[in-house]
């Protein structure tokens, strides 16, 4: 059994965490779509004047591995909140507080 001040602490700082946390995350995703946008628009503008030549079968293969190593990521990250429940609590509240403020 915790303590009070050890919960409060983890109540505190969880929230805290979870804002900044938030915060960046959206101000960083914009960004990251935007570059990936413009990125996008040029490869196609350069397959379009025959530049250059996508291999889709191989772009798909790749983005289903990407997709595999973050499903794992993301099992991985349950099993420490479910440990973690006064600050996964207070966390993920304070992330959409952040995510809605950034």
């Amino acid at each position: 059994m915790i303590g009070i001040e050890h919960f409060l602490f983890q109540v505190s700082v969880g929230g805290l965490l979870g804002f900044a946390t938030g915060y960046a995350v959206k101000k960083i995703a914009k960004l990251a779509i935007l570059v990936l946008g413009i990125f996008t628009a040029i490869l196609l503008y350069l397959e379009y004047s025959g530049v250059i030549t996508i291999n889709y079968a191989k772009l798909t293969e790749i983005m289903y591995n990407m997709w595999q190593v973050v499903s794992a990521k993301a099992q991985g990250m349950q099993s420490y909140v479910a440990s973690h429940i006064p600050f996964a609590a207070s966390f993920i509240p304070g992330f959409i507080i952040g995510f809605k403020k950034g």
